[in-house]
């Protein structure tokens, strides 16, 4: 982990901070299981993530998800939206289908084009 935060990104706009709490107890547990150490619980930041895009239907959390990740992992803006989404879901059937990640190569088209 880079830093010693654990942040939270709903595309739903929830604030769920019992789940942040739940995943700090479990690294706690976690750490203490595997490692036998004691985590400094005082010395974390739970944050709820805003600002971020949000989904407009209650069916496209994990594309969102997905790419959440996809953007955090490769230490790239959320530059997408829901209008994305459909081209975002096809390009996500194609890479899964041919087990090979386009990463920003077709990204880059999509954020011009209304879908």
């Amino acid at each position: 982990m880079r830093d010693s935060t654990i942040k939270y990104y709903d595309s739903m706009a929830g604030n769920n901070r019992e789940c942040l709490q739940f995943l700090l107890k479990y690294l706690e547990d976690e750490l203490k299981d595997k490692k036998q150490q004691v985590l400094d619980a005082s010395k974390w930041t739970c944050t709820i993530v805003k600002g971020i895009p949000q989904q407009e239907n209650g069916s496209d959390c994990g594309v969102f998800t997905c790419k959440y990740a996809e953007r955090l992992s490769l230490d790239k803006p959320f530059d997408f939206s829901q209008k994305n989404i459909p081209y975002i879901r096809q390009k996500m059937i194609y890479e899964i289908s041919q087990k090979e990640l386009l990463m920003d190569k077709l990204q880059d088209s999509s954020s011009n084009k209304d879908v």
